[in-house]
């Protein structure tokens, strides 16, 4: 059985193929004057049968091992062009890193780094084993690495801005995420990174067309629905702000950004409408407000915002079941 890819299994599997050459021959010997008729004594087919196990036991021992097998295909390629080379150690890489050897894989990609320093995929891959085994440092140098081979791969842009996020250099990091925004290759992790580094920047459109861009491609996604919430509520644009997070509380009606931030945009559209507060359409999104804010106390959310809104909100309440009042 090939320990590796098929492509790389062939090397090992000729080896354990020469070695049953012998046997052929031997089956041969037996099987002619069988077809003959003639037979063969006992004694005759249990000579060949020694024979066959004498030759070909040791070559299976020797070659068979997991370890003997790799070393084997080391050697075989050694004088292989260097794409052969690295795909090989690349390959084995995978293999230790399903055994969960992940030391060893990375061995291995730092193999294929030196044999094919141009190739940016390769550095890309030996970076993300780095920056598992929590060597983010040199998985960083990695990644910039693999960005000057290859400056539009989808896992080094990703990964630069990420390192660069853990490091606080929002600059960099927004850097990367914009070469890599809107792109077909763009993974859903990168578009909400993107966004929340244009939030942290200021660019609220620049946010708001990542959430979108994150919604399209994931509909159901309860961060891009309440990310989308959230930058238009930044802007003061509160009924659109108050239709995301409805959505949002579709998807997940346990959210608690969603009920906080539907509860904060519905004040925020009527608090400058106190002409309004009287009629029965506005009340009831009053009262539906208060009890977002009550559920939210209920559950242990204690905060000094959600303090001040659930007092602005009983009071718009109160003022709408009682306008005469409010207007002396």
């Amino acid at each position: 059985m090939s320990v590796l890819h098929m492509k790389l299994g062939v090397f090992r599997d000729w080896d354990l193929l020469a070695s049953q050459a012998v046997v052929f021959a031997l089956g041969v010997f037996v099987a002619w004057p069988v077809r003959s008729g003639r037979r063969i004594d006992a004694v005759t087919a249990g000579r060949v049968v020694i024979s066959a196990s004498i030759i070909v036991l040791p070559w299976f021992w020797l070659n068979a091992g997991d370890e003997r097998s790799l070393q084997r295909i080391r050697d075989v390629v050694s004088d292989q062009p260097r794409f052969v080379r690295a795909y090989v150690h690349e390959e084995i890489g995978k293999y230790y890193r399903k055994q969960n050897r992940m030391e060893d894989a990375l061995a291995e990609y730092r193999i294929c780094t030196e044999i094919f320093p141009s190739n940016g995929r390769l550095h890309s891959v030996r970076a993300a084993v780095e920056f598992n085994m929590g060597f983010y440092e040199e998985s960083l140098a990695t990644f910039h690495r693999a960005f000057e081979a290859d400056s539009t791969h989808p896992l080094t842009l990703l990964m630069l801005a990420r390192l660069h996020t853990m490091k606080g250099e929002n600059e960099e990091a927004i850097a990367f995420s914009r070469r890599l925004a809107g792109k077909r290759e763009e993974p859903p992790e990168a578009i909400g990174l993107h966004a929340e580094l244009a939030l942290d920047a200021g660019e609220y459109d620049e946010a708001l067309v990542a959430y979108q861009r994150g919604r399209k491609r994931q509909p159901g996604n309860l961060d891009f629905t309440v990310g989308l919430g959230r930058v238009l509520f930044m802007q003061g644009d509160y009924e659109a702000a108050e239709s995301a997070f409805r959505d949002a509380l579709r998807q997940q009606p346990q959210s608690l950004a969603a009920r906080m931030g539907l509860a904060s945009s519905t004040w925020g559209l009527l608090r400058g409408q106190p002409d309004s507060w009287s009629d029965p359409a506005t009340r009831r999104r009053l009262e539906e407000a208060v009890r977002l804010v009550e559920d939210l106390r209920s559950e242990g959310v204690d905060d000094d915002l959600l303090g001040r809104l659930e007092t602005e909100l009983r009071q718009a309440l109160a003022s709408s079941r009682n306008p005469e009042a409010e207007s002396r």
